[in-house]
């Protein structure tokens, strides 16, 4: 699973630190024989030697270590529960009230491992939103299993009773129900890192094809949109996708650096998708680039001149949704 797992998925790390504490705690636990011991600390050695297949070897961890941490404050998933949605905070709070509710009714502790575990997994969901869904996962596979109530007819007998399931499973359907009842069955998509509806409307209207220089924030919206007609010189995929060298180049374009206008020359774009508050935007169209399109929140510019690409038009005002237009 791991070998496969780092090749797809950066949360791979996670599993990764669940195993480990499993690992340290069942030397803790009595109920764990010692060949119990030594053939989880021998998987848990197969499965550290398995995260090794992949096309980076030990640099993968370096990759990680740079990437994969709770300072990022540009990617809305990575924030805390308080800093996101309010449905962000009561996603975290289902597991949680399932946790607790289940360790007190039943008053019975689950094993140190587990407990761990999902401990560390409620902070670090707190901390970083994303994780949630570990979050989730570790309170059902770990907490609930863990927790079952005496046989009426044997007070030494553990088991889980299908009514105990049973409940689980109605108030997970209802919690479903009431999440799309409340919150859809799409997504609204009104962030103001987004650009403007019209433009959107004014690129498809038009039909713009070939290479758009695009602001790390458009980059996926416009691959949603506007692919294979356009393709982008850069997204949301950043390290995974893109070198360094053109990570860097954008980086100096978006920030106005004195070099800006050479590094747009080496991408040879034709449409720069910019927000319009850039510096660079002025240095773009007092170099000779056009703006086809300038909206409340972005520009576009294109090599050709205006009359060759009217922009004059009105859209009307609409909900913006995803899946949606």
């Amino acid at each position: 699973m791991f070998a496969i797992w780092v090749n797809v998925h950066g949360g791979w790390i996670v599993g990764a630190a669940a195993l480990a504490i499993v690992v340290g705690c069942s030397w803790f636990d009595a109920a764990w024989t010692a060949h119990r011991r030594g053939l989880l600390l021998a998987a848990a050695i197969v499965a550290a030697l398995a995260t090794l297949c992949n096309p980076y070897g030990v640099s993968m961890l370096g990759f990680l270590a740079e990437t994969v941490r709770p300072g990022r404050t540009d990617i809305l998933e990575w924030q805390p529960a308080t800093r996101v949605p309010i449905v962000g905070l009561l996603l975290w709070l289902v597991p949680t009230m399932m946790a607790v509710w289940q360790m007190w009714a039943q008053r019975r502790r689950p094993a140190l491992g587990a407990l761990l575990v999902v401990l560390l997994l409620s902070i670090g969901s707190f901390r970083v939103i994303r994780l949630v869904g570990f979050y989730a996962l570790a309170v059902a596979f770990l907490i609930i299993p863990s927790v079952r109530v005496p046989a009426a007819d044997d007070d030494h007998a553990v088991v889980a009773p299908a009514r105990l399931w049973a409940r689980h499973a109605l108030v997970s359907a209802a919690l479903v129900v009431v999440a799309v009842a409340m919150f859809g069955r799409t997504l609204v998509m009104d962030a103001e890192w987004l650009p403007e509806r019209e433009a959107t409307v004014f690129v498809k209207t038009h039909a713009l094809s070939g290479r758009m220089l695009t602001w790390f924030d458009y980059g996926e919206f416009a691959i949603w949109h506007f692919s294979p007609a356009l393709r982008v010189s850069m997204d949301g995929r950043r390290e995974t996708v893109y070198s360094d060298q053109v990570r860097e180049r954008h980086y100096r374009i978006y920030t106005n650096a004195p070099d800006a206008l050479d590094q747009v020359a080496r991408l040879d774009p034709d449409y720069v998708w910019l927000p319009a508050r850039f510096a660079v935007v002025a240095r773009l169209e007092a170099a000779g680039w056009h703006a086809v399109f300038t909206g409340s929140r972005s520009v576009v510019l294109s090599r050709r001149t205006p009359a060759a690409i009217a922009s004059a038009f009105e859209v009307a005002p609409a909900q913006r949704t995803f899946p949606g237009p």
